[in-house]
C-alpha cells in the first residue's frame, strides 16, 4: 500500500489531511469519527476550508490522486478537497486507524444505541409515549402529525399535558407538565421557537433504545410500530414497550394506566379522527387491547 503512490502525490494528500484536521480541530488521533458525524453542509464546509490548489502538481500526478479517488475538484479552479479514501489511506499509513476501528466506530455510534433497551427514559419521553398509546398512534396513517396545523398541534398537547397528569397521579413520573412549563415566568410567553409539544416531540429521540427501534418517526411525525412478523397488531409487542418504557408495574397501576389511557382516548378520539387516515385504532375494540397490553406487562 505504501507504493501507490510517488513522493509528490504522497506529500500532497499528507498536506490536505493535515489542513483537514486543523478546520476539525482535532489534535491527535483519528479524524474518521468527526468527519463522518458532521452533516453533510458542515462536512462539506470542513472540506472546503481544508483544499488545495493543486495547479502546481503535473497533471500526471494530479489524475494518480484523482483515479484512485483520494481528491476531488471542488469546481473552483484547480482547488482539490481530500476524499474519505484519502483520509482511510492515510490514517491506515500511519497506523492512526484500522478497519476493526472503524467497524466498531460505526457499530457504536450507529447501532448499539438502536436497541439499548435498559437506557433510562425520561419523564417527557414517558409522557410522549404514553399520548401515543393512548391515541392508539400505530401506524403512520394514525401517528401524531405535527406537521402545519397548528390547531393539531394544540390538541396534542393538551393530550399530553393530560397524559402527563395520569402518569403522574399513578406515581409514573414526579411531576405533570402544564403551559408554565415552557413560559417564561417573567414575560409569560413561550420559551424557544417551538410549540411545546414540538419541542417534547422533537427530543424523544430517546425512545428509539427501549422500545427495540419500534419508535418510528419521520417529519414530525412519530408513532409506535406495534405489528408482529405476520403483520397483525400484537399485544405482547405492546406490552413489551410498556414495560421496558415505564418499567416495573403492579398490576394496581397497570390497571390504572390502561383506564387512563381509554378516557384519553375516548376524549379526544372524536377530535383527533379527521385528522388520521388510519381510524382502525380509534374503534371501541381496541379499549380491551389497552387493557390486555398493560395487564401482560405487569406481568413481566
Amino acid at each position: 500500500m505504501g507504493y501507490e503512490l510517488n513522493e509528490k502525490c504522497s506529500k500532497t494528500l499528507y498536506e490536505l489531511y493535515s489542513r483537514c484536521r486543523s478546520v476539525l480541530g482535532v489534535a491527535g488521533g483519528s479524524i474518521v469519527g468527526n468527519i463522518i458525524s458532521k452533516t453533510n453542509n458542515s462536512r462539506a464546509d470542513v472540506l472546503r476550508k481544508s483544499a488545495l490548489d493543486l495547479s502546481e502538481l503535473d497533471s500526471q500526478d494530479r489524475e494518480c490522486l484523482l483515479g484512485k479517488n483520494y481528491v476531488v475538484s471542488i469546481g473552483v479552479g484547480e482547488e482539490y478537497a481530500i476524499t474519505f479514501r484519502g483520509i482511510w489511506f492515510v490514517e491506515s499509513m500511519e497506523f492512526i486507524s484500522n478497519e476493526n476501528d472503524l467497524i466498531n466506530w460505526i457499530q457504536n455510534k450507529y447501532f448499539d444505541p438502536l436497541f439499548q433497551n435498559d437506557a433510562e427514559v425520561s419523564d417527557r419521553d414517558k409522557c410522549m409515549a404514553f399520548t401515543l398509546i393512548s391515541m392508539r398512534a400505530f401506524s403512520e396513517g394514525s401517528c401524531m402529525d405535527l406537521m402545519n396545523d397548528s390547531r393539531i398541534r394544540m390538541i396534542w398537547w393538551d393530550i399530553l399535558k393530560q397524559s402527563s397528569v395520569c402518569l403522574h397521579s399513578t406515581g409514573i413520573i414526579k411531576n405533570s407538565i402544564d403551559d408554565s412549563t415552557f413560559r417564561d415566568k417573567d414575560t409569560n410567553k413561550v420559551k424557544g421557537s417551538d410549540d411545546p409539544i414540538v419541542n417534547i416531540a422533537r427530543h424523544s429521540f430517546n425512545l428509539k433504545g427501549p422500545s427495540f427501534g419500534r419508535y418510528q418517526t419521520g417529519k414530525l411525525t412519530y408513532w409506535f410500530d406495534i405489528f408482529e412478523s405476520e403483520g397483525k397488531p400484537s399485544e405482547q409487542v405492546l406490552a413489551k414497550l410498556i414495560r421496558q418504557i415505564f418499567g416495573k408495574m403492579n398490576s394496581k397501576t397497570a390497571s390504572d394506566m390502561s383506564d387512563h389511557s381509554n378516557a384519553i382516548c375516548m376524549e379526544y378520539g372524536w377530535k383527533i379522527e379527521q385528522y388520521y387516515k388510519d381510524l382502525t385504532f380509534l374503534d371501541v375494540e381496541y379499549d380491551q387491547f389497552i387493557k390486555k397490553a398493560f395487564e401482560l406487562a405487569s406481568k413481566m
